[in-house]
């Protein structure tokens, strides 16, 4: 009976293990777009941005994948390329 115990605490403890690094594994491999967008306010109005509005941009070039941080709210260009793949 004891040696039961053992097993289901090993096994509850590699599941919880799994179950906290799964989501990490997962987001490393995914490209997300960042993108902030601000809403008027209601009645018609407008809300004035409270921070800068990025997005990245893509390009393909030679095979291989660059970002590059745009800001949309001055229309210019944060960064340099970095190459993503």
């Amino acid at each position: 009976m004891r040696k039961r115990s053992k097993m289901k605490l090993c096994a509850l403890t590699m599941m919880g293990l799994t179950m906290l690094t799964a989501p990490a594994v997962l987001a490393e491999d995914e490209i997300i777009p960042m993108e902030t967008e601000i809403e008027g306010m209601g009645g018609g109005g407008t809300a004035d941005p409270q921070s800068y509005i990025y997005e990245w941009r893509y390009k393909i070039e030679n095979n291989h994948i660059y970002k590059r941080l745009y800001n949309r709210t001055k229309e210019r260009w944060e960064g340099d390329w970095i190459l993503v793949y």
